[in-house]
């Protein structure tokens, strides 16, 4: 028998012989990883290297000798099933050439018995055999999640009433509660709690952190300390040292990109004017250069960069100065004045465009530092509420834990703790103290593994620490990952731990020998064994621009690329990829426009709906398409792409699940999405959740209103109204209370009626019969009347019967399980309710009722926890996949679409009161608890910089794994709301000769990072981008969005109730009567007023010009034609509207008002044409008017609110107006936005803003009355307050209208 011995590259050979020292293997994506760390590990077992040569100074090992660690429990089956696979391949092997290997042969046994397992698995047994050491029972057991959230609950509120019964548990226990106190209510408290406990769970010693971030708090300075003692004292903090080293790359980047401007605002550019300001600037900029010059100044001073800032600003109330010489005086960042006529545009957008860049670098660098003073002022007033925080949390964590051991119930970070305190004695100098346990179980490894080591973390490093060295304290430990791959910061991973190693472990190129005197050794595996060239070269393109150093420690360079198989190798170690092989498909990147309304399009879509349409077509070409994909599998034979070679990635599931269900089931495309969650929230479990919940409890009107809605009972909202609307009429009349529940309503209704047609009541038998009633009530009285029997029957029964029993006399009764089968996705959504049912069955086990059961899935649901729906699609079925970035991790798929790559980051972590952080523990804001004032604190702006960093390095990583699961095609898809203004924004900071940091910084999603980084890659050869409008592939007709009711396969080849088919095709066949008028379902102001236009031609003007009619003797130049800028009336009312947005009402002089209205310019939101089309003199009339006066008071008072967005209820009378007459009673979900209301006396005044050109103001109350009214309607129902007025300023009459 002939081996077929793999092929070793040089760089997996070096990982497979080398066996001296620690090993770090930096292994890139694709790298066969895997592969090399199952060879490695046979070699030993044989005793021989990657050649099979014998190693006559190497014994061999047993297989147990080895501790392997994975990361999911996944991954240690799989290794074990390889290296069991191998060992059984060496076997045959041997034994074909006559070798009988009894050491060999006894691996087989011994395999059963080696420890490849999690970390969670390894600290496990170790705890099980030493549980004495730490007071254990031997007993004890891992807690299910959902049951130690619920205990994590109830002592949390005996925690909190004892700190309200004793005060002196928690000193500034109440003082705590009223600072973070959110509408009277101390839940925000016990959620501090649990977020500082999940932060600090990573950590071997958790009371020493809590001590640690005690002493943090405290900053040392004595009360006659001079300007540089404070500045020192906090200066030595670490995380704000950290801070000014990353305010000293800023300042540098500003420098730089200043002298490129000076290159350019000069008189020679007819840019004279620019250069006096940025003159300016740049003389700011080198005075902070050389306070931030490491030669002089080891560590930078925030507050003397301050005090050098603020110095050269222009002096608050100083206008217009000059010198002696009656030159004019600049300050740095003074505004840009007019240029001259011949100013070359090029130039001119260049200084400005890098000018913004700058000074809003270094605007809000300074605007996180404040002066010292009030630095160590507000650490007063935080100190002591993050103590009774740290006091509070420490009080929890103890309870918690004599909770836990009194109920012999433990979570997996406790059991690490325990191990950590079974193995170790300590740790010094950064290193862990084997205990004589640690060293007994040291001696049994003769090699440590550790797989995937970036995700690994302190409590998890010291474990591992404390079994390494064999007994003899050498050095023997693997480990092999991708820090670029470290993607589970939620998770608490440290991927510092693998680059603090990767930086100062010996390197070694193919050829070079370990040496056992280097505290480690590294190599790197480069090759990719996964993908094809193209998806190579566009990975490796984008990174070396995206990924660097000082976000994330990270550096793209020559030993981060990724090569291919193919790759070619010169004699400095330099790789290229040849021309002759094939590179594979082309990846895209396809850059969606949004922006529908402006369109020809019928419809408002959302972007999701639009990308997942996209997709869906893409999909359509790929697998159908006259001219579809090929895929070439690993036998070099191509075939044709199927649906399940197709994987679409996206950063989070939750949001576009059910718009990607929707759009593919429409297009008929079988699609699965993977999730974690979304159990509760499906559509059939939250149905018979609420049934079992009215069971419980009738008079629970929430569950027992969705009951009746739902397809087990059918009504309708109008059946709904009939009943509730009955009751109220009726006893409203005798002057007796008609609030209340809709139990009573319900039961009173069907009493009422059976007492007037006690004859021609219908049968209570069964619900889902019609009989022979007649007529809109008959069918609602029989709808009522089995459901009440229904109910009255499983009430009276349920002390005796099993949770399972009355969810399937419920199903039987209703036809419920047969309704959702027939639905899209209708095997899932049964196999969602078999989930239920076995679910209660498994809760009965520990406990009984229907009233227990209910308070479990609350609790569940309180605590945010839930369950991934039913998974009823295997590896074999031909279906497009939808999963998370995250859940790709170690996948690979033939074509791969990473989506929703316009979507912003997520950084709400950032956005809290308090933060805490891992290394340097916890801030916040300060919060006077009487006045309700909260500002933002220096260490917290400092702790959100560095927070804000981290996101941003892990976000990289995650578009990396993303992008590196593509086997032969991807495509990477985005769709911003309008891609005009999305590319504009971007190529603000798309300056200098690479990708700046700026870019990365203030680019807030991943398709923004993308198409910056294209800018500076010639991509043409490997990477096509195409910008593509939605109107070219979205529906343009609401009829064309007629779903298919023909019956499915799997609903034909079950049982199958036709009745309630036809009720399910009655409602997918429902066509929106309004096609033709122009509405839809749900409609935006905006297009109300185009619809209203169609009716009723209303003309916009720019403001503060009349008009003149006279009669023209020669045909005007279009303005498209003429190059002059066309600007719409409305885009000038947009302009308004912005304006009084951010206009400050305390300006009270005209000079103010105007200077105010020139600051909103600056922002850079509007183009510099809009401003002569602007009358100034119009806002300083509005600002100066009483109403203005009442605006800036209610400013004054926190009370006055701008651009509140809502939705309401409209009816097509109101919209249409006597146009269209409409007897239905059809209402249309509107969506607006309040201009402004202001509260007065605890009554709201309301304000609308209007540019319309009128003459007479009744025109504005004729037109808008209706939309006011309604505006009223909204916010008295959203605050509860009365509107006392109802006001439209008219910037064109230049007066307020009441109505």
């Amino acid at each position: 028998m002939e081996s077929n011995k793999i092929s070793w590259t040089k760089q997996q050979a070096h990982v497979i012989d080398t066996r001296i020292g620690n090993l770090l293997v930096a292994a890139a994506a694709g790298s066969g990883k895997t592969a090399v760390l199952v060879e490695r590990i046979i070699e030993m077992v044989l005793g021989v290297d990657s050649h099979g040569n014998k190693l006559p100074d190497q014994d061999r090992v047993n297989v147990d000798e080895l501790l392997v660690v994975t990361f999911t429990n996944a991954a240690a089956a799989q290794m074990k099933e390889k290296i069991s696979a191998a060992l059984q391949k060496k076997i045959d092997e041997y034994m074909a050439n006559g070798i009988y290997d009894e050491h060999l042969i006894k691996q087989m046994t011994l395999i059963n018995h080696a420890e490849i397992c999690t970390i969670d698995s390894f600290c496990l047994h170790i705890v099980k055999e030493y549980f004495a050491k730490v007071q254990l029972d031997s007993a004890f057991d891992i807690a299910d999640k959902t049951e130690m959230e619920i205990i994590k609950k109830d002592v949390m509120d005996q925690v909190m009433e004892s700190c309200y019964q004793d005060e002196d548990l928690v000193p500034g226990f109440i003082k705590l509660v009223r600072t973070f106190a959110v509408k009277e209510r101390d839940t925000e408290v016990p959620a501090l709690v649990t977020h500082l406990m999940q932060v600090i769970s990573s950590y071997p010693d958790r009371h020493g952190w809590i001590r640690d971030a005690r002493e943090a708090l405290d900053i040392q300075v004595k009360e006659d300390a001079s300007f540089e003692e404070k500045c020192d004292a906090v200066m030595n903090v670490p995380m704000v040292r950290l801070f000014a080293e990353r305010a000293r790359q800023t300042v540098k980047i500003a420098h730089d990109m200043a002298r490129e401007c000076q290159l350019y605002a000069t008189e020679e550019y007819g840019l004279k004017s620019y250069g006096d300001r940025v003159d300016r600037d740049a003389e700011m900029l080198i005075h902070m250069l050389k306070e931030c010059d490491p030669a002089v100044h080891p560590c930078v001073n925030l507050f003397e960069l301050k005090k050098i800032y603020k110095a050269s600003l222009r002096p608050k109330n100083e206008k217009v100065s000059v010198d002696a010489s009656g030159n004019k005086i600049y300050y740095a960042f003074d505004s840009f004045a007019a240029t001259a006529r011949d100013a070359d545009p090029e130039k001119k957008a260049f200084v400005k465009n890098h000018r913004d860049v700058y000074k809003g670098m270094i605007t809000e660098l300074m605007s996180a530092i404040t002066d010292v003073d009030e630095v160590l002022g507000q650490l007063k007033i935080t100190a002591p509420v993050l103590g009774a925080l740290l006091d509070l949390t420490e009080l929890y964590m103890d309870e918690l834990m004599k909770v836990k051991m009194d109920k012999n119930l433990f979570e997996f970070h406790d059991i690490e703790e325990f191990a950590f305190r079974i193995l170790c004695d300590g740790i010094e100098d950064g290193r862990p103290v084997p205990s004589k346990a640690g060293r007994e179980v040291s001696l049994r490894y003769r090699e440590i593994f550790i797989d995937e080591y970036q995700d690994s973390n302190f409590i998890q490093e010291y474990i591992l620490g404390s079994v390494a060295g064999h007994g003899e304290d050498i050095n023997n430990t693997f480990m092999v990952g991708d820090v670029k791959q470290s993607i589970y910061k939620f998770r608490m991973a440290r991927p510092d731990l693998f680059i603090g190693k990767y930086n100062t472990y010996l390197r070694l190129g193919d050829d070079d020998k370990a040496s056992a005197d280097a505290i480690g050794n590294c190599i790197i595996l480069t090759r990719n064994f996964r993908s094809e060239i193209n998806v190579l070269r566009t990975v490796n393109a984008l990174f070396e621009q995206l990924m660097r150093k000082e976000i994330g420690g990270i550096e793209y360079d020559d030993a981060a690329r990724l090569n291919s198989k193919y790759a070619l190798e010169d004699p400095q170690g330099r790789m290229s990829e040849p021309g002759d092989v094939y590179q594979g498909p082309k990846s895209e990147l396809i850059m969606i426009d949004g922006d529908t309304v402006s369109g020809d399009m019928d419809e408002d879509y959302s972007c999701a709906q639009i990308e997942a349409k996209y997709i869906a077509n893409k999909i359509h070409e790929i697998v159908d398409g006259d001219d579809p994909m090929y895929i070439h599998d690993g036998d070099g034979a191509a075939r044709k792409a199927e649906y399940s070679d197709i994987v679409i990635l996206l950063r989070s599931v939750s949001g576009s699940a059910t718009v990607f269900d929707q759009v593919f089931e429409d297009e008929g495309i079988p699609i699965y999405i993977q999730s974690e969650s979304g159990y509760f929230g499906a559509v059939e479990v939250s149905c018979l959740v609420s049934m079992l919940s009215v069971i419980d409890n009738s008079y629970v009107d929430g569950d027992l209103a969705a009951v009746l809605r739902s397809p087990m009972v059918g009504m309708d909202e109008e059946e709904l109204a009939r009943i509730v609307g009955e009751y109220r009429t009726r006893y409203e009349i005798d002057g007796r209370d008609y609030n209340v529940r809709l139990y009573d309503k319900l039961i009173d209704y069907l009493e009422t009626h059976d007492d007037e047609d006690q004859d021609e009541c219908v049968g209570r038998d069964d619900m889902t019969r019609s009989g022979a009633a007649t007529g809109d009530e008959d069918k609602l009285i029989e709808k009522v009347s089995a459901f009440v029997d229904m109910l009255d029957y499983l009430k009276e029964n349920k002390n005796y019967m099993s949770l399972s029993d009355i969810i399937r006399y419920v199903l039987d009764r209703t036809g419920f399980y047969w309704f959702v089968g027939a639905r899209p996705m209708g095997r899932r959504r049964q196999a969602n309710i078999d989930m239920l049912i076995k679910k209660a069955d498994d809760f009965e086990q520990n406990s009984k009722g229907v009233f227990n059961f209910i308070r479990y899935v609350n609790e569940l649901k309180t605590n945010s926890l839930d369950f991934a729906e039913a998974d009823i699609v295997s590896d074999n079925d031909n279906v497009v996949r939808v999963m998370t970035m995250h859940k790709s991790k170690g996948l690979e798929f033939p074509v791969l679409f990473v989506a929703g790559l316009g979507k912003s980051f997520n950084m709400k972590d950032v956005q809290k009161k308090v933060l805490v952080h891992q290394q340097y523990y916890l801030t916040a804001s300060a919060i006077d608890a009487d006045a309700r004032v909260k500002r933002d604190t220096f260490l917290r702006n400092v702790m959100a910089s560095e927070m804000r960093m981290e996101n941003y390095a892990e976000e990289l990583r995650v578009l990396y794994v993303a992008l590196t699961r593509a086997k032969e095609k991807l495509y990477m898809t985005g769709c911003p709301r309008s891609l005009d203004k999305f590319k504009e924004k971007c190529g603000i900071y798309a300056i200098g000769s690479e990708m700046s940091s700026a870019a990365l910084v203030n680019g807030n999603s991943f398709l923004a990072w993308i198409y910056t980084a294209l800018g500076y890659i010639d991509h043409e050869e490997f990477l096509d981008v195409r910008e593509i409008k939605s109107s070219d592939f979205m529906y343009t007709d609401a009829v064309a969005l007629a779903s298919k009711t023909e019956i499915s396969d799997e609903a034909k080849s079950s049982e199958f109730d036709e009745e309630v088919f036809e009720h399910i095709r009655n409602g997918i066949d429902f066509r929106y009567v309004h096609v033709s008028s122009g509405l839809k379902s749900k409609m935006s102001i905006t297009e109300i007023k185009k619809l209203q236009a169609m009716y009723d031609d209303t003309e916009y003007i720019d403001m503060g010009r009349e008009k003149k009619y006279v009669e023209r003797k020669t045909a005007p130049v279009p303005k498209f034609m003429s190059g002059e800028k066309t600007i719409a009336g409305n885009e000038i009312g947009t302009v308004y509207h912005k304006i009084m947005e951010l206009a400050d009402f305390r300006q009270t002089t005209e000079a103010g008002i105007l200077a105010d209205v020139e600051r909103i310019f600056e922002l850079g939101l509007f183009n510099d044409v809009y401003r002569e089309k602007i009358k100034a003199d119009k806002i300083v009339k509005m600002i100066g008017s009483s109403l203005g006066q009442r605006m800036a008071a209610a400013d004054l008072r926190g009370e006055l609110y701008r651009e509140r967005q809502f939705y309401m209820m409209m009816t097509p009378d109101e919209i249409l107006g006597n146009h269209e007459k409409d007897n239905t009673d059809e209402t249309i979900v509107v969506q607006g936005i309040i201009d402004a209301y202001f509260i007065e006396a605890g009554q709201i005044v309301l304000m609308d803003y209007k540019t319309d050109s009128v003459k007479k103001s009744e025109e504005l109350v004729r037109k808008y009355h209706v939309q006011l009214d309604k505006y009223a309607d909204v916010l008295e129902q959203l605050t509860g307050m009365k509107v006392k007025e109802k006001i439209i300023y008219s910037f064109c009459l230049d007066t307020t209208v009441n109505l």
